[in-house]
């Protein structure tokens, strides 16, 4: 059976009253509830997002600044390594520089000059045989026309 009251009991001023002290009193616990899971939320972000999966794992703060630090020692060993490259290369270079003289810089400019008269003189041996062939292949060519 459903019971139905009329209009008049619900607008009355002692049920607007109690609705609205209802209304405050869910609303206090709304926020309430909203403020705690905004904390909860908040000290979780300022965690690093994988401090959880590292307590789980066992990973301690310790071990982090371990590893941290034998990254480091290796960054530094990397560094050593190539500090000792570059030494040596710089080492050899001036070990080359040294060994330069004048003296050996005019010795291969000469030398270079003595090259490039050699290809050149090369170039005209190979024109002079160029002409020599072609001087033979015509007389050829004219003995086997007369046969």
């Amino acid at each position: 059976m459903l019971i139905t009251k009329p209009r008049s009991f619900f607008c009355g001023s002692s049920f607007s009253q109690a609705t609205n002290a209802r209304s405050r009193r869910t609303t206090g616990n709304i926020l309430f509830i909203i403020i705690q899971i905004y904390s909860k939320c908040r000290n979780f972000i300022r965690k690093p997002i994988n401090y959880n999966h590292k307590k789980l794992c066992g990973i301690t703060d310790y071990d982090e600044f371990k590893n941290s630090s034998f990254n480091l020692l290796h960054e530094l060993l990397k560094t050593d390594d190539n500090y000792a490259k570059i030494k040596t290369d710089i080492n050899g270079y001036a070990e080359g520089t040294r060994d330069v003289t004048v003296a050996n810089v005019k010795a291969s400019t000469s030398n270079t000059k003595k090259s490039i008269q050699a290809v050149d003189y090369s170039k005209s041996m190979m024109s002079e045989i160029t002409s020599q062939v072609t001087q033979d292949m015509e007389m050829l060519s004219e003995k086997l026309a007369e046969i």
